[in-house]
C-alpha cells in the first residue's frame, strides 16, 4: 500500500486561500468605516459642545455688561446707556452684529466676520488674536444681536448664534433693566 494514497490532504487550495482573504478584507474594512464614523461623530459632538459654551458665554458676557453698569450705580435709565459702546446698539437699526472681546473692560464691538480665535497654549478663545500668544481661526464665528422686546422698553432680547463648519447654535434670553 502508497503512504501517499491512504493520507489525506489537509492543506488550504488557493480558492479557499482567496476567500479567506475576501472575507478578511471584508471584515477589516467594514471595522475601518466604523472606526471612522466614529471619529468623525466624536468630533461633531466636540464642536457641538464648545459653541454651546460659547453661545452660553456671549449670554453671561451681556448679563455681565448690564449687572456692572446697574452696580456702577451710572445713568443707566435706558438700554442705549448700557450697550452703546462703540454704537453697538444704536447701529444698524439698533439690530447689528457685534462681537466682545475679553480685555479689561469687557467690550462690545462692532465686527463684519465675528471670528473667534483659539489658542492651544493658552487653552482659551477670543475675539481678537493678542500677540506672543498664538492664537488661530478656530473655525467657530459667534454674533451676538440686541432687539427691544415689544412693548417693553426696559426688556431686551439678546440672542447669540455661534456657527461652524457643519452646524450652528442659537441661544436666547431675555434681559430686564432693573432700575
Amino acid at each position: 500500500m502508497n503512504y501517499y494514497s491512504t493520507k489525506k490532504h489537509t492543506g488550504f487550495t488557493l480558492i479557499e486561500m482567496i476567500i479567506a482573504v475576501f472575507i478578511f478584507t471584508v471584515s477589516l474594512t467594514a471595522l475601518m468605516a466604523i472606526s471612522s464614523r466614529g471619529l468623525r461623530t466624536a468630533k461633531e459632538a466636540q464642536n457641538q459642545v464648545v459653541a454651546d459654551y460659547l453661545a452660553l458665554e456671549g449670554i453671561e458676557i451681556v448679563r455681565n455688561l448690564r449687572d456692572s453698569a446697574l452696580l456702577s450705580l451710572e445713568d443707566v435709565s435706558t438700554w442705549q446707556n448700557v450697550f452703546d459702546q462703540d454704537g453697538c446698539l444704536s447701529q444698524g437699526g439698533g439690530d447689528p452684529s457685534c462681537m466682545f472681546t475679553l480685555d479689561d473692560p469687557i467690550v462690545l464691538e462692532p465686527c463684519s466676520t465675528c471670528t473667534v480665535y483659539y489658542s492651544e497654549s493658552a487653552h482659551a478663545y477670543r475675539h481678537d488674536q493678542p500677540p506672543g500668544y498664538g492664537y488661530k481661526d478656530s473655525g467657530f464665528t459667534r454674533k451676538i444681536k440686541f432687539t427691544t422686546a415689544t412693548g417693553n422698553d426696559s426688556e431686551i432680547v439678546v440672542k447669540v448664534v455661534v456657527t461652524w463648519n457643519g452646524g450652528e447654535v442659537e441661544y436666547t434670553d431675555n434681559l430686564f433693566l432693573w432700575l
